[in-house]
């Protein structure tokens, strides 16, 4: 989903606009209302954020909260409806597709000196600057990476890919042998190519961005027609569902999509996702590199990013108490020992280390994973500019056209920058 820009704007979405707070009742701060915490997850991150508030507000006596809890595909439209209407919540789950759409609009309080990142891993605490200010906190740090179920490729009788070597060519050979050798009804890969983050990678590949560090974009018309290009690959040898499915596996929740029933090979994650995907598969995920134009894993052009961040509304009623939950949330290991590196490993490297020896096997193997993958890693991106939020929703829609044969890449590629170019105005 992505923000409406213009809506926003339109509801007066500034700094000189109260954006008010959301949660009502009796109890809670200073004011005596909740604090509102709003995030998007699963029924586990739902019950280990529900946890940690609990042991915060028992901590603080008085305290009560008023959680939210949502799912990606309707959290953002919702959350721009509540700024827009004035009822933001006070703790805000924030992507860095959106820091800075929210932030230059002055919806989110600068946390600079009011949480403490001083043990953070370092380049993480950069993470959620915008301009002149911390516009988020990073809550952990993961990477993205490919997902597989290694019974769907014994299944097929296909082997597991060497995923330090493999190239797209190899990924879209594997993917249409396990679909070609697979039940009905099960794929080699999920429909992954109308995720941005993917085509960030392949970007990456290229030897660009998708936007650049001053905002402006970094692909061109010809550049998004040959993604296009091997997407359509990939569907054209069956790598990837028909049309129809991937619509219908895009919109699901993480446990109803195709991983998560067993019925993929392959997806396309961040890494702190393998412990909800597990659970709900109830098999043994794995966690692979995505391949390379080279066959090299070191020119991936991988990157740590946060998995998401903890923004503060501007216009909270109780903005110390929301700023100290945060500040607790990143560094207190009561927290640490709740959560887990279920929102990625701890950006605190102390927070971190405490954890290790509690993590059960998939998180062990979520740590591993990100330890194998730094020698390889590369600069983080530069944040989406202020509507570059607009891209996801604009990629899946000319993709999913070009799925359906609605339209040729070219088409396709041409409306993607046009629509991209007129958002980020």
């Amino acid at each position: 989903m992505t923000i409406s820009r213009r809506a926003l704007l339109a509801a007066g979405m500034t700094t000189s606009v109260g954006l008010g707070l959301a949660g009502c009742g009796s109890g809670g701060g200073a004011d005596g209302r909740p604090l509102a915490v709003t995030w998007w997850g699963n029924d586990v991150r739902n019950s280990l954020t529900t946890e940690a508030i609990d042991t915060f507000a028992a901590s603080r006596p008085g305290t009560t909260f008023a959680p939210q809890p949502g799912e990606w595909s309707s959290y953002w439209n919702r959350l721009a409806t509540q700024v827009a209407g004035g009822d933001a919540p006070d703790v805000i789950q924030m992507d860095e597709a959106y820091l800075s759409e929210y932030a230059s609009r002055g919806a989110l309080l600068d946390l600079a000196g009011k949480v403490d990142t001083s043990r953070f891993l370092a380049g993480t605490a950069e993470s959620g600057a915008v301009q002149d200010i911390t516009a988020g906190v990073s809550i952990g740090v993961n990477a993205l990476a490919f997902v597989v179920n290694p019974a769907v490729f014994e299944d097929a009788g296909v082997e597991l890919p060497d995923d330090t070597t493999w190239t797209w060519e190899e990924f879209r050979a594997t993917a249409a042998e396990v679909s070609a050798k697979s039940p009905d009804g099960s794929v080699g890969a999920a429909g992954m190519f109308t995720n941005p983050k993917l085509m960030q990678v392949w970007l990456r590949q290229q030897g660009t961005e998708l936007f650049l560090t001053d905002g402006r974009p970094g692909y061109d018309a010809g550049l998004v027609d040959e993604y296009l290009q091997l997407m359509m690959s990939f569907r054209e040898e069956g790598a990837i569902p028909e049309p129809s499915v991937l619509v219908e596996d895009a919109a699901a929740a993480l446990d109803q999509s195709l991983m998560a029933q067993g019925r993929a090979a392959i997806g396309f994650y961040g890494s702190n996702q393998l412990t909800a995907l597990t659970r709900a598969s109830g098999a043994p995920l794995q966690l692979v590199r995505w391949p390379s134009t080279t066959g090299r894993a070191a020119d991936r052009q991988a990157w740590y990013k946060s998995a998401s961040l903890w923004s503060v509304s501007a216009r909270s009623r109780q903005p110390e108490l929301a700023a100290e939950f945060v500040d607790w949330w990143v560094n207190d290991p009561a927290c640490t020992r709740i959560v887990l590196n279920e929102r990625g490993a701890p950006a605190n490297t102390d927070r971190a280390a405490d954890i290790e020896a509690e993590l059960d096997e998939t998180g062990a193997a979520v740590a591993a994973f990100l330890a194998q993958n730094e020698a390889d890693l590369g600069a983080a991106p530069p944040l989406p500019p202020p509507g570059g939020a607009s891209a996801d929703a604009t990629l899946t829609r000319v993709a999913t056209d070009v799925l359906f044969e609605r339209s040729s890449t070219s088409q396709a590629a041409a409306a993607f920058v046009a629509e991209v170019d007129a958002a980020l105005t």
